[in-house]
């Protein structure tokens, strides 16, 4: 007997007809059925390789976790639809409703996600609306950028004439001093500790103003003054010019130079190690002669400067953060401004450079300059 259309082949509770099984191309539509299922599964493979193209190429991109998500349910959509159309040809049905199951799993999970992105996704900008908005930005920048320049100039003016009115009033403090002592030759000791008291601060004011001028030309070009530094002259410059502060304090100072020119900014070199050497001076132990050790050489391809001293010393635990602040002292026993090594650190960093600094209490310090 012939075999019709409707006869069946039973799967459990379900049934098919056996039309569509083993080959058997009657009705067209289960011709397109099987084809569109190819070609679903075509376009899911397409999705999943180029997801996972972009991901391997740009790791950083945004919403990156959503699009592993969505390259899975690519995977699971393109396996299930080759499925689906392998159905039609074998009778796999368990399989066929477990892979459905899957898909629907997936799809559940890729709308929770671009629910989650939702809100993201609406403030995404077109390209038109992005280039609008990076002029816009860009204005914005360079009207501030032209504000900060004014502003840099007017206080760059503002500095240099305060700096020429303290400059010139501490100079003529200076002078009459210095007639008031030739005038006056037979002086009390009071009054001599009084003119003595005066003339330390008139040094400690020139000192600042010598720092702050060292540190703002850095700020301006840090390597526009920079040549080839003589240390060993350097020295002996700072030595002449403080002399009476190591006659003072009786102080020894050792030149151990490994290396004895440095390419730099000779009046930054100046400033650095002038204010190194006071503080040691200044900080020195009254139970000893004050010493210090000025050593210079190359190591880990840098030139290195270390200052070392016999002095008071510095409890690093309790005063490390404070040591290079400004107007944070450590010892109030001897004038001082707070801003020496504040402005020696800028100085150094503002031309590459870097400072540490050792020290135990009532040993002494290192303080170690890395150009």
């Amino acid at each position: 007997m012939r075999t019709t259309l409707l006869t069946q082949l039973n799967f459990g509770n379900f049934s098919m007809a056996n039309e569509w099984i083993n080959g058997n191309w009657i009705n067209l539509f289960k011709f397109l059925e099987l084809a569109a299922f190819i070609i679903i599964g075509l376009a899911f493979c397409f999705l999943f390789s180029i997801t996972f193209k972009l991901l391997q190429k740009q790791k950083d991109l945004p919403f990156g976790n959503f699009l592993r998500v969505l390259q899975l349910f690519f995977f699971i959509g393109c396996i299930s639809s080759f499925a689906y159309g392998l159905s039609i040809w074998f009778a796999f049905y368990e399989t066929k409703i477990l892979l459905l199951s899957a898909s629907a799993i997936m799809l559940c999970i890729t709308v929770w996600g671009i629910l989650k992105i939702y809100p993201q996704l609406l403030d995404l900008l077109t390209p038109a609306q992005s280039e609008l908005n990076v002029m816009k930005r860009t204005a914005e920048l360079a009207e501030m950028n032209n504000n900060l320049l004014r502003m840099h100039v007017d206080l760059d003016n503002y500095y240099q004439a305060a700096n020429r009115d303290i400059t010139s009033s501490v100079k003529i403090i200076g002078e009459q001093i210095q007639l008031v002592k030739s005038e006056l030759r037979t002086l009390s000791l009071t009054e001599k500790r009084k003119l003595r008291r005066i003339e330390n601060e008139i040094n400690t004011i020139e000192s600042t103003v010598l720092t702050f001028n060292e540190l703002i030309n850095s700020i301006k070009n840090p390597y526009e003054d920079v040549e080839e530094v003589q240390i060993p002259e350097l020295l002996l410059e700072i030595f002449k010019e403080n002399e009476g502060l190591f006659r003072k304090y009786n102080a020894l100072l050792h030149e151990q130079l490994s290396e004895f020119t440095l390419i730099y900014s000779r009046s930054g070199l100046k400033c650095i190690l002038n204010n190194l050497i006071i503080n040691s001076l200044k900080y020195s132990s009254p139970e000893r002669r004050a010493e210090v050790w000025l050593r210079s050489f190359i190591a880990d391809g840098r030139f290195i400067i270390e200052v070392e001293d016999n002095g008071l010393g510095i409890d690093l635990k309790q005063y490390q953060n404070r040591l290079f602040k400004m107007f944070k002292r450590i010892y109030y026993h001897v004038e001082g401004s707070g801003i020496g090594l504040f402005s020696i650190k800028q100085l150094i960093e503002r031309k590459g450079g870097s400072i540490e600094v050792e020290s135990e209490p009532d040993r002494g310090s290192v303080f170690r300059v890395l150009i």
